[in-house]
């Protein structure tokens, strides 16, 4: 996935190269190098939060999972390392359904397992075999069909089975059958269809199939001007070793990079822009949870001192290169927390639980505050946010 790191307007992709280097690289070609312990072979990155950071998690050479970002060193996940090894990351999803992020990890016997911060636990996923014969056959989880659930992962088992699964709410049926084995990822390719594409590489070919809800549906060749687009090791980065970013996996990666980076395939201004819209989407979502949880702090602490309360959150002054508006809004006798972007289009909007009396108002994200008293003046005090004082 690519994710403004280092907040200097460009996105980054995390790969790992042939010396178990751990690097970010944007379509200027600039890298920074973040850790030197990474497993290449086969292996699967991710970017998520964790514990209020926006990181990149990977597999180390000595078979743990570790977190790091461009401003600290890694850090091991405590409990993590399983005595068979670890693969890779696939990304932080909630598998059990209790409301708390669950970090999802891939053992050495290719099982999906998933761990809580702070747990001490290290959960299989059931029936989360997955297949890993030209890479790791999974996927980062993501919202498929658009309902607010980001929790499902795409996998390809090693049968050749294509599904989508989830701790809670089980497997899906096969959505393609006899695929080859290999990275995966839920994408925004096909307006034709309301909820997120699958791709995958089959045949030396990048593919998709829509997620249409039905058990089966017949795989389409993705194209560029009319020309399919075969994924090849030696494109993009001459130093890629084989390991994965969970947006598109190993192949789907290299293919991103080739466009973003090297610009080799002309044409590709759907391709980029929906990766795009994806990773502001991410941002924003975090953004509004940060959000929504300093202004449950605030409610809290103006209801127990019956007086006023004031914060100024720490968020960033961009998403992606971009800047974005939040808002506070009521909707139906509902608090709600909007974040936005003009360029590209996204909105992200979390429902937020306060009990004081809410001013709708708005502020353009960064610098901002989040207050509680008499801002118009009629002798009664509100929640609303704005600038800082």
């Amino acid at each position: 996935m690519e994710v403004d790191f280092d907040a200097d307007g460009l996105a980054e992709i995390p790969y790992v190269n042939a010396s178990n280097t751990l690097l970010l690289i944007d379509a200027n070609n600039e890298t920074q190098v973040l850790a030197d312990d990474a497993a290449k072979s086969k292996s699967l990155l991710s970017v998520g939060e964790w514990n209020g950071e926006l990181v990149v998690f990977y597999a180390t050479t000595d078979n743990r999972v570790a977190t790091v970002t461009a401003f600290r060193d890694p850090e091991r996940v405590p409990t993590v390392g399983l005595n068979n090894g670890v693969s890779g990351v696939a990304g932080v999803a909630d598998q059990n359904a209790d409301g708390e992020p669950d970090l999802t990890s891939i053992d050495g016997s290719q099982q999906l397992r998933y761990y809580q911060s702070g747990s001490g636990q290290n959960v299989k996923v059931s029936n989360g075999g997955i297949g890993q014969n030209n890479g790791i056959g999974v996927g980062a989880p993501r919202d498929f069909d658009r309902d607010g659930d980001r929790s499902r992962l795409p996998m390809i088992d090693s049968s050749g089975n294509l599904r989508l699964i989830h701790e809670t709410t089980g497997r899906t049926d096969q959505l393609v059958q006899g695929v080859a084995v290999g990275p995966v990822a839920g994408f925004e390719w096909d307006d034709d269809y309301d909820g997120l594409e699958i791709l995958f590489v089959d045949d030396g070919v990048l593919q998709y199939v829509p997620y249409t809800g039905e058990a089966t549906a017949a795989p389409r060749v993705v194209t560029v001007n009319g020309t399919t687009f075969a994924p090849n090791a030696a494109q993009g980065w001459p130093d890629v070793a084989r390991a994965q970013s969970t947006t598109v996996g190993y192949l789907l990666s290299v293919a991103v990079a080739t466009l973003l980076v090297v610009g080799l395939v002309a044409g590709v201004g759907t391709f980029v822009e929906s990766e795009q819209r994806a990773a502001v989407d991410d941002q924003l979502r975090v953004v509004a949870d940060r959000l929504a949880a300093q202004a449950v702090a605030v409610d809290t602490l103006a209801r127990r001192n019956g007086g006023t309360a004031y914060t100024e959150p720490d968020l960033p002054a961009r998403v992606v290169g971009s800047t974005y508006r939040v808002a506070l809004v009521v909707e139906g006798g509902d608090t709600l927390v909007r974040v936005s972007t003009a360029d590209p289009a996204v909105t992200v909007t979390v429902p937020v639980a306060v009990g004081v009396p809410v001013t709708e108002s708005g502020t353009t994200g960064g610098d901002l505050a989040l207050c509680y008293d008499d801002v118009d003046g009629d002798g009664e005090s509100e929640l609303y946010v704005g600038g800082r004082r």
